[in-house]
């Protein structure tokens, strides 16, 4: 029998050893040892067991529990006025001026004039008020065009060299986050990308029991972005009933879930009796 490196996961141990090609593993909590489970496949194994990992969260609820979450603020689901009005409609409408205004093919080649020229496309609440000021400096300064043409980069597919091209330039402008680096690529490639806020998706990743909890980091590393998309992917999968209208309605299904309150009930009334 020989035993496998432990595998740490928040504050779980996955633990797995092999005898005679079988291999076998188990989740440790805090000294207790979770039920034995087998396989053949060590990658497969692995995977098992960090999904049970996922749903050991005190917050879990699963995607039964995340869809019943979303209609309860949007009984109509997808469809629901309040929801067009307050998640839909800004976004398109940003996606559709940034498309209009710098084309993705456009942007490899992005000039002074062309970063300054989206601006408009960043005065919305999805960035933080600090992430707004960060990104007005930058897309008027020299490291405007830079930024732009990485941020191309990245949505084109070059992940890793997209990344530390969008640090470099916003460096001199204070902290990079996350939303700074995926906004752009997200309103180009909606399809494709996903436009990451932190708090909120791991929030949803806790309660869906997704791995992107404990891959998450704030470091600008592509297997944290890469491991983002598998979350959607497995969210697209769970709520393909609900039909939603690409990946800016799957951004907004997260973000209800990891962030909307029940003090924002009212709000969302006055919308549909508006």
């Amino acid at each position: 029998m020989t035993s496998l490196p432990d595998e740490k996961i928040g504050d779980l141990t996955l633990r797995i050893v092999a005898q005679d090609s079988i291999y076998r593993g188990c989740i440790i909590d805090g000294g207790k040892v979770g039920p034995i489970q087998e396989d053949g496949d060590l990658a497969a194994l692995r995977a098992r067991l960090r999904n049970e990992a996922g749903t050991l969260h005190p917050a879990y609820f699963g995607m039964t529990g995340a869809i019943e979450r979303f209609l309860h603020f949007f009984p109509a689901g997808f469809r629901d006025v309040a929801f067009e009005i307050d998640e839909r409609s800004y976004k398109e409408a940003r996606q559709r001026k940034l498309r209009a205004t710098l084309p993705l093919e456009e942007a490899a080649k992005a000039s002074a004039e062309d970063a300054l020229a989206i601006r408009p496309v960043f005065n919305t609440n999805i960035l933080s008020r600090f992430e707004l000021a960060r990104m007005h400096a930058l897309l008027g300064s020299a490291q405007g065009p830079a930024y732009v043409r990485a941020a191309a980069r990245f949505a084109s597919g070059d992940l890793g060299g997209g990344l530390a091209g969008m640090v470099a330039a916003i460096t001199p402008h204070g902290r990079h986050s996350w939303p700074m680096m995926t906004y752009l690529p997200h309103l180009w490639r909606s399809e494709e990308h996903m436009f990451l806020k932190p708090q909120a998706t791991l929030d949803f990743a806790q309660r869906v029991g997704h791995r992107f909890q404990f891959d998450y980091s704030a470091d600008p590393v592509p297997s944290v972005y890469e491991s983002l998309l598998d979350l959607v992917k497995t969210t697209e999968a769970a709520i393909v009933q609900l039909d939603p209208v690409g990946r800016i309605d799957v951004q907004s299904f997260i973000w209800v879930v990891g962030d909307y309150k029940e003090t924002d009930l009212p709000r969302l009334e006055q919308l549909r009796a508006a």
